[in-house]
Order: C-alpha cells, then sequence, then structure tokens
C-alpha cells in the first residue's frame, strides 16, 4: 500500500461509515482523489463492499505478561547484603510482551493480551509495543491494578543472579475476560501462552482452542507446573533444564536423562521441545528429530530475554513454513543477537538473523 493508501485505511477503520468528501476533508485531498484511493484499496483486498467493509487480517494471539524491567549491573563483583555501585536499566519487558514484540519484528501479525494498570509505567509499555506493529487493541487496562514490575540483578559477566516480580495484575486476564475476545481467539492461526497465568486459564485456552497451533513458554520451575495438564494439547513449550526437573520431578544430569525426561512429556501428545541448556545450546526435539543447536554470541551484554527470543524465533520459523530443523536454526540467530544487547530484545530482523547462520551449529543426535 502506499502512504496514503495507509493513512485512510487507518481513517476507515476508525469510521466505516465515513462520506467520501469527510475522508477527503480529514486528508486535505479532492474527494475525487479518495475515490481512486478507494478503488486500489478494493482491489488489493484491503476493504470490501458498501461502509467500507475492512477483511480482518488474521493475527497469531499471544497471551501472556507485560512489565517494566529493571535490570542492575554490577560494575565489579556483586557483594552480597551490601550496596553495589552499578548501573541500571529501565527496558519493556514481560514474557507475552517479548514474545510478541519480536514476533512483530520478524513478520508476523501479532495481537497481544493482556493487562495493564493505568498508570505511567502501562502507557510506556503500550506506546513502545504498539511502536513495532504488535495490536495492543484488546490489552486489558484496569481500574485499579498497577503494572507489573520485574526487577532482576545481574552478575559481573551479564547472567542473571536473583530476581523479584510483581504480577498480580495478570490474574483479570480470567476467563470471562478472555470469553469475550472469543471472536479474536478463533480466528487466530496460532496461539502463544506464557505459564504467568492462571492454571486454569491455561487450560481453558488449549481445551478451547485445542485444533490450532499453541505454543507455551515455562518461565520458571515454579510456574511450569501449570502446565503439565495442558501437555497433551500443546505443539510446543521451551522448558531450560530446572524447569524440564520440575516437569518430570527428578534431577537430570545427562544427556541419557535429558533423552529419558523429553520421551517422557513427548509422550503425553506434546509435539515438540526445545531444551535450552545455557551455553551449552538447545536441545530440540521430536518424536522424530533429536539435535542440539549451539553458538557464541560475538559480546555477551546481557543474558535476560534470550530465551524468549529463541522461542519467539523458533515460532516465527515455524509459522513461515520452515521445517523443525530450519525454525530452530532461525530461532538460535535471534537469540545470539538478544544476548549481545543490554535490554530484554535485540534489534533484530530477518535479514540480521540469516547473517548469523554461519555462527550457528547442529550437532544430529539419535534417541
Amino acid at each position: 500500500m502506499t502512504r496514503r493508501e495507509e493513512e485512510l485505511l487507518d481513517l476507515i477503520k476508525k469510521d466505516p461509515m465515513a462520506t467520501q468528501q469527510e475522508l477527503a476533508d480529514a486528508l486535505g485531498i479532492t474527494r475525487s482523489s479518495v475515490a481512486v484511493h478507494l478503488s486500489s484499496l478494493m482491489k488489493k483486498g484491503k476493504i470490501k463492499g458498501r461502509a467500507y467493509i475492512i477483511e480482518e487480517e488474521e493475527k497469531l494471539c499471544v497471551i501472556g505478561g507485560m512489565n517494566v524491567d529493571l535490570q542492575g549491573f554490577p560494575l565489579t563483583e556483586m557483594k552480597l547484603h551490601d550496596s553495589n555501585p552499578g548501573r541500571i536499566l529501565r527496558s519493556p519487558g514481560g514474557v507475552g510482551r517479548n514474545l510478541a514484540e519480536t514476533l512483530a519484528k520478524l513478520g508476523v501479525s501479532v495481537r497481544l493480551i493482556s493487562a495493564l494498570g493505568q498508570d505511567e509505567d502501562g502507557s510506556y509499555l503500550l506506546e513502545h509495543t504498539k511502536s513495532w506493529g504488535v495490536d495492543t487493541s484488546d490489552v486489558l487496562l484496569s481500574a485499579s491494578g498497577h503494572t507489573s514490575v520485574y526487577l532482576s540483578l545481574m552478575d559481573k559477566d551479564g547472567d542473571m543472579l536473583a530476581a523479584l516480580n510483581q504480577m498480580e495484575i495478570l490474574e483479570e486476564v480470567d476467563i470471562p475476560y478472555l470469553e469475550s475476545k472469543r471472536e479474536i481467539l478463533k480466528r487466530a492461526p496460532a496461539l502463544v501462552l506464557d505459564a504467568n497465568l492462571k492454571e486454569e486459564v491455561l487450560l481453558y485456552l488449549c481445551q478451547e482452542y485445542e485444533e490450532k497451533k499453541i505454543f507455551a513458554e515455562a518461565v520458571s520451575a515454579t510456574k511450569v507446573l501449570k502446565l503439565r495438564d495442558c501437555l497433551p494439547y500443546l505443539y510446543s513449550i521451551k522448558p531450560n533444564l530446572l524447569e524440564l526437573e520440575s516437569l518430570v520431578g527428578k534431577k537430570l544430569s545427562s544427556m541419557k536423562d535429558y533423552k529419558e525426561a523429553l520421551k517422557q512429556l513427548l509422550d503425553t501428545g506434546l509435539k515438540s521441545i526445545f531444551l535450552t541448556l545455557g551455553a551449552r545450546g538447545v536441545l530440540c526435539a521430536t518424536k522424530d528429530a533429536l539435535f542440539l543447536v549451539k553458538g557464541k554470541p560475538r559480546v555477551l551484554r546481557s543474558a535476560t530475554g534470550a530465551g524468549d527470543a529463541f522461542f519467539a524465533g523458533s515460532i516465527a520459523g515455524l509459522m513461515k513454513g520452515m521445517s523443525f530443523e530450519e525454525a530452530s536454526i532461525f530461532a538460535q540467530g535471534a537469540a545470539l543477537l538478544t544476548l549481545e544487547e543490554e535490554g530484554t530484545l535485540g534489534r533484530m530482523n530477518v535479514e540480521e538473523i540469516k547473517k548469523r547462520r554461519k555462527d550457528v551449529e547442529v550437532e544430529h543426535l539419535s534417541w
């Protein structure tokens, strides 16, 4: 579409009953010019019929958390129980929000369902997320809740030492609220969930939309337990080692242990798993394939957000028709870019990720 057609389409979305003259006045052009642009939009399938009914685009739907990330970086070795000189970084975050933003950067049409307070942090998150092309029109704006905050302390190498989260507001994304979004969810080609949601909400979404591809982010060793009953409905999940141990209920210390645990989950009906193993890479598994993807960032600035970037990259790859292995390689490229940024999301795009293909190794394994 041309810039003028995009402006016209935005006006029509706000008022589908506007006359051609009203549209012309709003844009500062002639009515005949509006008629020409409308004809072009109809030929392109962007509008149809009377009142310029807009053809609704199918959007992948991410349902999960949004929060402000506060990260503390010490200048020297961190001393516990003491005040440390360092830098504090404020950035947009939240598992669901991070996934949605990265998917949008990678060319996936995406809608985010979450909850924010009507406060300064909420406005900051909403505007930033919208600026990347994420549809935020279904984010719940709470009358009383406060926008979520995630506070993390890093060591001098950029790895996380500890974190605190305040995410109670996400409980307002409950089953009645999601019922009100039924038509939107029915049209979505896939759903992406994060385990910050309540357990009953996760199971409701999996059972209600079981015909769709459903991806789930584990979030933490405690929160991943909310996904146990969802496993038969899921297309993919991305745990780290602690989260996998939590799911299977035992300590895992060898590749043999990892394989047995992955088989246990795949036997539930789960279609694929991405087991993140830190610097060792990501163990990618389906019933028919098992391989390790790995690569080193050119410089490590922060490990926060790399897992989200990997999962978003894998989802984007699969939604674009890549094979499971191709999507895993693409995802590792997205993670490498993020590791090199001092924020929770790298400044990435498809072309930048493709350039990282040479930095990614694949080791095929046998079951």
